[in-house]
């Protein structure tokens, strides 16, 4: 969900940076994997309620079922009670 937020962006011009700088990037790093949209993401999307986008809270519930920290710096995921975040 977050290169489809990045190519959201991109269509949107409110990034320069492209789909296939991301791939590049993904593929030279070993510390990032893409996890696919399962039901059992989906689930944990739908379990929170105070997250009123939908891609951030799809983007939030994988972050919340593989029980890890969210980088971000959007407001409304950060006072989220459901996911914990992280921002540098």
């Amino acid at each position: 969900m977050v290169i489809a937020e990045v190519g959201y962006l991109l269509e949107k011009g409110r990034i320069e940076l492209s789909l296939s700088e991301v791939e590049r990037y993904l593929s030279e790093q070993n510390t990032f994997t893409i996890y696919p949209q399962t039901l059992e993401v989906l689930k944990a999307t739908f379990a929170i309620e105070d997250i009123p986008e939908l891609h951030d809270r799809i983007i939030a519930g994988t972050a919340r079922l593989l029980e890890v920290p969210l980088i971000t710096n959007d407001q409304k995921i950060e006072s989220s009670t459901a996911v914990e975040t992280v921002w540098s």
